[in-house]
C-alpha cells in the first residue's frame, strides 16, 4: 500500500516538476516594457495614463520651484532641484524601458539557473529499487513513507514557486504602471520616500526568481550527487546511509 502511494506521489511530483519548468519559462518570456510586442494592453494604457499625468504635473512643479527660488524658500528654491526636475522629466518618459531593462537582467540570471536545474535528474533511489539493497519489510515501509513525504513536500514547494512567479508578474505590471509617478516622486524631498519604496519593491520582485532558481539548482545538484553516490554503495539491510538523508533534505535547502 505504502509503495503504491509512494509511486503515485512520484508521478504527481514529476508532472508538477514538468509543469514548473514550462510555466516559469513562459512567465519569464512575457514582456513588461510598455510599447513592446506582446505586452498586455492594460500595462500600455496604464503607463501612458501615468506618464501623461506626471508630464502635466511637471508644469506645476516647475512653477513651484521658480517661486521658491524667487522667494528663497530654503531647500525648495535651489538650482539643484531644478536640475533634478529636468533629469526626471527625461527619465519619466523612458521609465518603462528602464524598468524593462532591470527585469530583463533578472530574467537572464533566473533563466541561467533554471536551465541548469532542467539538466539535473531529481529522482532519488530508495531501498527496494533496482541496484539498491535492503529488502526488510519494516525498512521498506519506513522508506516508502519517507518517499511519500519527500515527493509530497517537494510538490508543495514547486507549486509554491509557480505561485510566486505568477504574483511576480502581476506585481511587475503594477510597478511599470506606477513608474512615472515613482520617478516624479524623487523630485521633492517630502515625496522621495515613495520613490525609495517603489525602487525597493522593484528590485525585490524583479530578482526574487534569482535566489529561488539558484537554490532549486543547488538542491537538485545535491540530490543528483547523493543519488549517484548511493548507486555505487551496497547498503546493509538496517541502514540507509548519509547519502539518502542528504537527498531527502535536498528540496528544502
Amino acid at each position: 500500500v505504502f509503495g503504491g502511494i509512494a509511486t503515485a506521489m512520484e508521478y504527481i511530483y514529476k508532472g508538477v516538476s514538468a509543469v514548473l519548468g514550462w510555466v516559469l519559462q513562459n512567465l519569464l518570456s512575457i514582456p513588461v516594457t510598455p510599447g513592446t510586442p506582446g505586452v498586455v494592453p492594460i500595462v500600455d494604457a496604464g503607463w501612458e495614463v501615468s506618464r501623461t499625468l506626471v508630464n502635466s504635473l511637471f508644469l506645476l512643479i516647475l512653477v513651484f520651484i521658480g517661486l521658491s527660488m524667487i522667494l528663497r524658500l530654503g531647500e525648495y528654491g535651489n538650482k539643484k532641484m531644478l536640475v533634478n526636475l529636468i533629469v526626471i522629466v527625461l527619465l519619466v518618459n523612458f521609465s518603462g524601458v528602464l524598468v524593462g531593462f532591470v527585469v530583463d537582467i533578472a530574467n537572464l540570471l533566473t533563466n541561467f539557473f533554471l536551465g541548469a536545474v532542467s539538466d539535473i535528474k531529481w529522482d532519488m533511489p530508495w531501498a527496494g529499487k533496482k541496484d539498491v539493497t535492503g529488502s526488510d519489510v519494516t525498512e521498506l515501509i519506513a522508506l516508502s513513507i519517507g518517499k511519500i513525504l519527500y515527493y509530497f513536500i517537494a510538490t508543495i514547494i514547486f507549486l509554491g514557486v509557480i505561485a510566486v512567479f505568477f504574483v511576480r508578474l502581476f506585481v511587475l505590471w503594477i510597478l511599470v504602471i506606477l513608474a512615472p509617478l515613482a520617478f516624479a516622486a524623487f523630485i521633492l524631498p517630502q515625496t522621495r520616500r515613495f520613490w525609495n519604496q517603489w525602487l525597493s519593491t522593484l528590485i525585490q520582485w524583479a530578482f526574487v526568481g534569482v535566489p529561488m532558481s539558484f537554490f532549486l539548482y543547488l538542491a537538485g545538484l545535491t540530490l543528483s550527487l547523493s543519488a549517484q553516490s548511493q548507486l555505487n554503495v551496497v547498503y546493509p539491510t538496517t541502514a540507509v546511509g548519509a547519502g539518502a538523508f542528504a537527498s531527502f533534505l535536498a528540496p528544502f535547502t
